[in-house]
């Protein structure tokens, strides 16, 4: 998509929020274009992927139940550090899901790359950790204005651990092997 057809696509995506919002998310996207993050349109959402490692860190767009709410999903599963909000959303998430136990952790996954505990979410339950799959974005329901650097953060914490490890390219030019 060229960069008219994206800027085209963000302005929509803004042009639809209520004041109360558009300054979120657009602190959000611009966090993840300067990152080099690019949107595309898939379906009536908004994903960003990087031109070095092709994987989405984020989807942004509306519920499809509450066509009015935004919502943002996420991929943070390299960061171990963040609020009790996140830990709590994360948590919904993997009981919500429970089958995206983390098949890498017994070899039987090799999607992403790096150490499988550097790449998973994970949750104590009970006596017990759970590792979920990192692969996957989790929705950031009720994130507001408070909750910007945060995402931030763990925005940029996940683009370093996929430049790293996922990146096509090295930093030298050099293809990958």
């Amino acid at each position: 998509m060229d960069i008219k057809k994206q800027q085209e696509c963000i302005r929509s995506f803004l042009a639809a929020l209520g004041e109360d919002t558009q300054p979120l998310y657009l602190d959000i996207i611009t966090c993840l274009t300067d990152l080099g993050y690019y949107p595309a349109k898939v379906r009536a959402n908004l994903s960003f992927k990087h031109g070095l490692h092709n994987k989405q860190i984020a989807k942004i767009g509306f519920l499809k139940n509450l066509p009015n709410v935004p919502f943002l999903a996420l991929r943070f599963s390299a960061c171990r550090n963040y609020s009790e909000k996140i830990a709590a959303i994360t948590a919904a998430y993997m009981e919500k899901y429970p089958k995206r136990i983390a098949l890498c952790m017994d070899g039987g996954c090799s999607f992403c790359k790096g150490e499988p505990e550097t790449h998973v979410y994970y949750m104590q339950s009970g006596d017990t950790d759970r590792a979920h799959c990192g692969a996957y974005a989790i929705e950031l329901r009720g994130v507001s204005a408070d909750d910007a650097d945060e995402i931030k953060r763990l925005i940029q914490e996940e683009h370093a651990y996929l430049l790293e490890h996922e990146a096509i390219f090295t930093s030298i030019g050099g293809v990958r092997k």
